[in-house]
């Protein structure tokens, strides 16, 4: 490694993102591996992590344009957007939560300027996509609070208070369609609030792995039928999708017509987000932070593909526990060998002017883009 082998850590400029891909604890640790670390001045302020903190952990202060002209490599949450395509430099590597499936012009960018780009999404240690767990767990846990406040009015039409006294109201109906950490979250919050959970699950290989991993907590769950989950929209209070993210060639799941036949006032939420026209019919659009729902035939839809932000500061927080030693060991591995560890390779989208990931290869066939 070059004695000046250098990381920078840059302010999200996206508008309502507040987190910041590294807090102090995690800057101190690259520092100590010998690594010059810079962060733009005011990337943690929106989450009251000041630029001294990140000084006493070793880091240097300095601007955006500094970061980009002289840092080998660049950490950010999310994917770099047009304004800031001029400042990405040859040969640069950047880390980050891209979701470039459907971003024809910013892969481009990456292939034209030989960036290796390593989207943390797809970041696999051989086991399970081990950085995407954050996310997903502050996704799930979010999308269950979105649905429990919305059962309120007036923003919601079901009128009525989700918790765990059954004095109260009647049991709520939370359906999960999907069994990863999205859905195991928002199942944890929904169970905790006092409502019957059931998943729906692909198959009895993650129907044997849900009832392993949650074995503390009391559900049901069952394999995904057309004819179950048809029946099963008609009584569910609230629905929750959280399969792996849909495509562009994912088929329909839920129909126009199961969304008619569900209940007056229920809440469908889309916790993965896909790309394309989704696995359900009815989400012509996504939603966002600041306008959460809209309603079709009387069911509230929430789809809105950056939930973790809504709680920057304990997103960062947690992710930080999540990446801290996967980027430690990265960073060790290029100490020692020149190259990433295998994890973050597996994450790799493009290096050298070529795409290397097979979802970003297959997105570039399915949509015909043109290199």
């Amino acid at each position: 490694m070059r004695a000046d082998m250098s990381i920078g850590i840059l302010k999200e400029l996206i508008t309502s993102e507040r987190r910041v891909i590294a807090n102090p604890e995690t800057v101190k640790a690259l520092c100590d591996l010998g690594y010059v670390v810079i962060v733009e001045g005011g990337a943690g302020e929106a989450i009251n992590i000041s630029d001294q903190e990140y000084m006493l952990a070793g880091a240097n202060i300095s601007d955006a344009e500094t970061i980009w002209n002289n840092c080998d490599y660049i950490i950010k949450y999310k994917a770099p957007i047009p304004e800031e395509y001029n400042r990405i430099q040859e040969d640069q590597h950047i880390f980050a939560i891209f979701h470039a499936e459907d971003n024809e012009d910013l892969i481009r960018i990456l292939l034209e300027k030989k960036v290796t780009a390593v989207s943390l999404e797809f970041c696999h240690d051989g086991n399970s996509f081990c950085l995407a767990k954050a996310g997903g767990a502050m996704a799930g846990r979010i999308a269950a609070i979105y649905a429990l406040y919305h059962s309120l009015l007036p923003s919601g039409r079901a009128g009525k208070i989700i918790c765990n006294d059954k004095s109260i109201n009647p049991v709520t109906n939370a359906l999960i369609i999907g069994s990863g950490n999205v859905a195991k979250a928002a199942a944890k919050t929904f169970i905790e609030n006092g409502c019957e959970v059931t998943f729906l699950v692909s198959g009895e290989r993650s129907l044997d792995k849900l009832k392993t991993e949650m074995f503390d907590f009391d559900f049901n769950a069952y394999i995904n039928e057309p004819k179950r989950l048809t029946e099963m929209l008609k009584v569910a209070d609230i629905v929750i999708g959280a399969i792996l993210i849909s495509t562009y060639d994912t088929p329909t799941m839920i129909s126009e017509d199961m969304v008619i036949s569900m209940k007056r006032g229920s809440i469908l939420i889309d916790a993965t987000a896909g790309y394309g026209p989704g696995y359900i019919e009815t989400f012509a659009h996504n939603t966002n932070l600041r306008d959460p729902y809209f309603y079709l035939h009387d069911v509230m839809h929430i789809k809105i593909d950056n939930l973790p932000a809504a709680a920057p500061i304990s997103s960062v927080a947690y992710a930080n526990e999540v990446y801290r030693p996967y980027l430690i060991e990265c960073f060790q591995h290029i100490q020692s060998s020149g190259i990433m560890s295998e994890t973050f390779r597996n994450g790799m989208i493009t290096e050298n002017g070529e795409v290397t990931h097979s979802v970003i290869k297959h997105h570039q066939e399915i949509l015909q883009w043109n290199f």
